[in-house]
Formats: C-alpha cells, sequence, structure tokens
C-alpha cells in the first residue's frame, strides 16, 4: 500500500496517494522498525500534501519515535514553519542536513534561505542560496561522472566480450534489447498521450479526409449533392465535437482564475484544459512539453498555471495544496526537466 502511495505521489495526484497512506495504517505493527519509521515518514507527508497538519504532524513525531531519519526532521520542520515555529523548524533542518543525503541537504539549505530572507536577514540568505546551487551543481555532475563510469566500464565488459569470440551473442543481445526498448517506448508514448490530444487529432485527419471527398465530389454535384450533404454533416459533428473538448478547457481555466480549486477535477478535466491553453498559448505548452519528461496533464497544468494567469500565491489555494506541498511539487518537477531543457 505505501509503494502505491508513493506512485501516486510521484505522479503528484495527492488525494489518491493519501487513501493507500491510510490504508497502510493498520499493518504497520508488522513491519521491522526502520521500514516502520519510514512508512510513518511517508503516511506524514501525505497527509501534509493534502494540508492536514495535524494527522502530518503526528505521524512523523511516530516516526522519529520509532527511528530518527533525516527525512523525518525535515518533513516535522517543514510542518512547523507552517505552524510558525520558525526556529524549531531550523533546528530540525539542521539535525536532518546533518545525516540526510546531499539532495536533502540542499533542499534545507533552500527553506532555510527562505525562512532568512523573510527575517530580514538578506545576507545569510544569499550565501545559503548560493551553496545549495553549488551544492546541486555538485550532485550534477558527480551524476555525469557516475553515468560516464558506468558507461565506459559497459565498454570495456564489452571488448572483453568481443575479444573472448562472443561478439556475435552480444550483438545479438544488445539488437534484442534495443528493439525491446524501442517497442516498449512506443507503447508507452502511444499511451502516455492525452485521450483530449489524441481525438483531436483524429478530428483534424477526418476532416481534411471529408474536406478532401467534398473537392472530389463537388465536380459532379447534383449527382452527389446526398453523399456531399452527409459529409458535411459529419464535419460538422466533428467541428462540434473539437469546439466542446475546447470550451470544457476554457470553462476550466475560468473557473480556476475566478478562484474555483481542482479539488473535483479528473484527468480528463486536466487534458481539456491543457488543449484549450494549447490553442491559446502553443508556444508555452509546446516548451513544456519539450522541456521535461514524463508529464501528466495534471503536472502539465500544473507548470501552465503562471501562463493561465495564476499568481504564485494563489496556486495553493488552485491546486488545493499547502504552500510548503507547492513547493515540493516544483521542486520534483525539476527532476523531471529534459537534458536539453
Amino acid at each position: 500500500m505505501n509503494k502505491i502511495s508513493n506512485a501516486f505521489t510521484n505522479l503528484e495526484q495527492h488525494d489518491s496517494a493519501l487513501f493507500y497512506a491510510e490504508k497502510a495504517i493498520p499493518y504497520i505493527r508488522y513491519v521491522n522498525t526502520k521500514y516502520k519509521a519510514s512508512i510513518l515518514s511517508d503516511i506524514s507527508a501525505s497527509y501534509f500534501n493534502q494540508n492536514y497538519m495535524h494527522e502530518a504532524q503526528r505521524y512523523v513525531i511516530q516516526s522519529l519515535e520509532t527511528c530518527p531519519t533525516s527525512h523525518a526532521y525535515y518533513i516535522l520542520g517543514i510542518i512547523y514553519l507552517e505552524q510558525g515555529k520558525g526556529d524549531e523548524a531550523l533546528a530540525l533542518w539542521r539535525k536532518a542536513a546533518e545525516t540526510g543525503t546531499p539532495e536533502l541537504r540542499a533542499e534545507t539549505m533552500l527553506w532555510t534561505a527562505d525562512l532568512k530572507k523573510e527575517r530580514g536577514e538578506y545576507r545569510e540568505s544569499a550565501e545559503l542560496m548560493a551553496k545549495a546551487e553549488a551544492l546541486k551543481d555538485s550532485i550534477s555532475r558527480a551524476k555525469d561522472t557516475e553515468n560516464m563510469l558506468r558507461l565506459q566500464a559497459d565498454i570495456r565488459h564489452a571488448d572483453t566480450e568481443r575479444k573472448a569470440g562472443e561478439r556475435l551473442a552480444a550483438i545479438v543481445v544488445v539488437a534484442v534489447l534495443v528493439a525491446t526498448v524501442l517497442v516498449v517506448l512506443s507503447v508507452y508514448y502511444r499511451k502516455r498521450a492525452g485521450k483530449a490530444k489524441r481525438r483531436l487529432a483524429e478530428i483534424g485527419k477526418l476532416a481534411d479526409k471529408y474536406r478532401q471527398r467534398i473537392d472530389e465530389l463537388s465536380s459532379s454535384k447534383v449527382e452527389n449533392e446526398r453523399v456531399i450533404n452527409r459529409l458535411k454533416r459529419k464535419m460538422e459533428t466533428l467541428r462540434r465535437e473539437r469546439a466542446a473538448i475546447i470550451g470544457r478547457g476554457l470553462k476550466l481555466c475560468e473557473d480556476i482564475k475566478g478562484g474555483g480549486t481542482v479539488t473535483t477535477l479528473k484527468r480528463e478535466d486536466f487534458e481539456a484544459a491543457v488543449e484549450y491553453c494549447r490553442t491559446m498559448w502553443p508556444e508555452a505548452v509546446n516548451e513544456i512539453e519539450s522541456g521535461y519528461k514524463r508529464l501528466t496533464p495534471y503536472n502539465t497544468f500544473f507548470l501552465l498555471l503562471p501562463v493561465i494567469g495564476i499568481a504564485d500565491n494563489d496556486i495553493p489555494h488552485a491546486m488545493n495544496m499547502s504552500p510548503g506541498a507547492v513547493r515540493t511539487a516544483k521542486y520534483r518537477l525539476k527532476g523531471k526537466r529534459s537534458v536539453t531543457a
């Protein structure tokens, strides 16, 4: 249940993440101490993302009582910050930074820098921001180096196989793997494309087909008038369907701009909103879709909020998230940036 909850969290579907997190609660007593602490922290994060601060604090404290971890210190620090307990938050982030991963240390620096800035400690805030960015650059370079070393090791291994007379077998294996990957990617990206986007493309193709057929029949209009009228009716149906999708997206965007939230929206609603934005701001949508990897319609809509006209301080209300959860969502989306973005 916890793994399913984490999967939904990564997809930014926080209501579903909390649903499965709560399902995991009765089984916590059956797992070992270290894993129990991790599950409790994840449950706390799920409550936090839905702005249930009391429950979030309750479960993260249970996690710390079970087995103190840097992740739990980090979460409790954010909760305290939301409660206005800045000094307590700073103390917890210092503890998180002592044993946390480089990524977690960079994130605690950014939170601390924001708090220092709010208190007017601009110099310290700027220094922390610079350190955090430097650490992130270091992490990125380390990952690049690790990937390069792995690639070099793979090359040496392939060379060894070639010298051992296994070149043909290696080529066959690689070919099969590449073909498999291409098939999987093809299926994945076909599934990934939104229903609304696919349907609009189909509508365009059908409309072109009907328009071409009408042109062909127009040379002998008297004999083919019935067929032409039928094709025109089909084209009108397609135009209405396209207008319905775009109109639905327009209404949703206007509702959000008017102070509404995404609480009751479903995947197809986000798809329609994105397609409306594609009609109004094609360059912005293209920049987002080409600049990030594996975006869901929810992710894309989240990134389009400023384009729609939602101010930064209104995003938490629009997305039904706490300010901390919005910051976390932005941080996670940074990890989906394309290499060429």
